[in-house]
């Protein structure tokens, strides 16, 4: 995990290329001792690093790449929260679905989105509502919201989505950072 935390300050420091060796790396590490030591209780911190790797990839604008890393953390994930009863990592899986929800998103493949929101909303609503998980309020927000955008996008024409998914990677590009908004 100390490749994973130099790759993730890598990360926010722009270095995304590298910071993505540095995960392939520590992924390395990781599969051995799991896969050959039988060191399993590794294996949140292997969702972990993917999850990492994938934002990063998302952040390269490789979203193609960032959801099939996404895709693996999502079954390790759903494995240990659902068939070995590790409710702590619920959120964990949340955040994922929601990772790759955006990826789709902007790739313009919403329906798959929504179901993606479906399932992120559900966990949430139950940490929220049921194990008094309040911290995960704004998250649940989100997702609620983000499932709201999407479903209106859904009834666009199909010449309005092109449009929308043109202006988002549009946005995307741009260094919003340093803005500022003149107030009138």
């Amino acid at each position: 995990t100390a490749l994973a935390n130099k790759g993730a300050v890598l990360a926010e420091m722009h270095q995304l290329s590298q910071a993505v060796a540095l995960y392939d790396e520590g992924l390395v590490i990781l599969r051995r001792l799991i896969e050959q030591e039988n060191h399993r209780e590794l294996e949140p911190n292997l969702a972990g690093i993917l999850n990492r790797k994938g934002n990063t990839l998302y952040k390269m604008d490789q979203p193609s790449q960032a959801i099939a890393i996404w895709d693996e953390c999502i079954v390790i994930y759903r494995r240990l929260v659902k068939k070995e009863g590790r409710s702590e990592l619920e959120p964990d899986l949340a955040n994922v679905l929601m990772n790759k929800a955006t990826a789709l998103r902007d790739m313009g493949q919403f329906p798959q989105t929504v179901m993606l929101h479906d399932e992120s909303i559900a966990i949430y609503r139950q940490l929220v509502e049921q194990k008094g998980r309040h911290d995960l309020k704004n998250k649940l927000t989100n997702a609620i919201e983000e499932k709201k955008i999407v479903t209106q996008v859904l009834s666009y024409s199909d010449e309005q989505r092109k449009s929308l998914i043109a202006i988002m990677k549009l946005l995307k590009g741009i260094d919003f950072s340093g803005a500022k908004i003149k107030s009138s």
